[in-house]
C-alpha cells in the first residue's frame, strides 16, 4: 500500500480527481498528470506489489493507467470533481472501487 493511500480512497469516495507523479519507465523521470482514481487492488502475495488503477482522461489509446506503489511518487488530491458516468471507466473485472 502506498503511504498516501488515504488520499486515493478519499478522491475515489468523493469523486475527486488525483494529481500523480509516476515513473515514467526512463531511467529516473517522473510524469506528473491529473487522473481519475478507479480501483486498488491489494496484493495477491508477500512477494507482489499492491496495484492502483487510473483513468487518464488526456491519453490516446489505452486510457486506463496501471501502477504498481513503487512505481508512484506521489499523489494528492486535487480540487477538480468527475463524474463516472461521463467517462467509460471499467474497474478490473467489474468490482467496484
Amino acid at each position: 500500500m502506498h503511504e498516501e493511500h488515504g488520499i486515493f480512497i478519499r478522491a475515489v469516495k468523493d469523486n475527486k480527481k488525483v494529481i500523480l507523479a509516476h515513473h515514467s519507465g526512463v531511467e529516473e523521470f517522473y510524469i506528473t498528470k491529473l487522473l481519475i482514481p478507479v480501483y486498488y487492488r491489494p496484493s495477491a502475495s508477500r512477494w507482489s506489489e499492491d496495484i492502483y488503477y487510473f483513468w487518464d482522461s488526456e491519453a490516446r489509446g489505452n486510457r486506463l493507467l496501471v501502477l504498481q506503489t513503487s512505481q508512484i511518487k506521489f499523489m494528492e488530491l486535487s480540487d477538480e470533481s468527475f463524474a463516472k458516468a461521463d467517462y467509460q471507466i471499467e474497474p478490473e473485472s467489474g468490482k467496484e472501487s
